[in-house]
């Protein structure tokens, strides 16, 4: 099951697709899934790969468009082409980024009241995304994305 969430970010709002397994874990998670688009990441192979293992462990799913992305079109194109474009203009993408998972990871918190909640972390290679460029919570974990040819 899907919901959308609606997140105030520097810029305006964005929304981020949180999918809901069928059955929860009794000690669920939440994957922060990056892949280009939302709904590349949650329906589109092989994005959705790490998406699929954690619904079906009863763990909740989340993406959001990435700039240059889905419904996140710009002036500058769209996909990596266009982030490439903005950011030789001069636009903070990987900061806008990472607005936008602190914004979400604050408003999954809220969503979980005093419920304990894991974050994991997944971006695909093809994002051009590297652990190092966001620092996530404390306890938070990267998944090490697989590499397809």
């Amino acid at each position: 099951m899907d919901a959308e969430l609606t997140l105030d970010v520097p810029g305006g709002a964005i929304n981020a697709t949180l999918r809901t397994p069928r059955q929860l874990s009794q000690h669920p998670a939440l994957l922060i899934n990056l892949g280009g688009s939302a709904q590349a990441a949650l329906n589109e192979q092989p994005y959705r790969i790490a998406a699929d293992i954690f619904l079906a462990a009863g763990h909740h799913v989340v993406s959001f468009d990435l700039p240059c992305h889905g419904r996140r079109g710009s002036e500058y194109g769209g996909g990596l082409s266009g982030m490439a474009k903005a950011i030789a203009a001069g636009v903070d993408v990987f900061g806008n980024i990472q607005d936008t998972g602190r914004v979400l990871i604050r408003r999954c918190i809220d969503r979980a009241g005093s419920a304990p909640m894991r974050f994991w972390f997944m971006a695909h290679p093809a994002v051009g995304w590297r652990p190092s460029m966001w620092r996530p919570p404390t306890g938070a974990c990267w998944l090490s994305p697989p590499r397809f040819r």
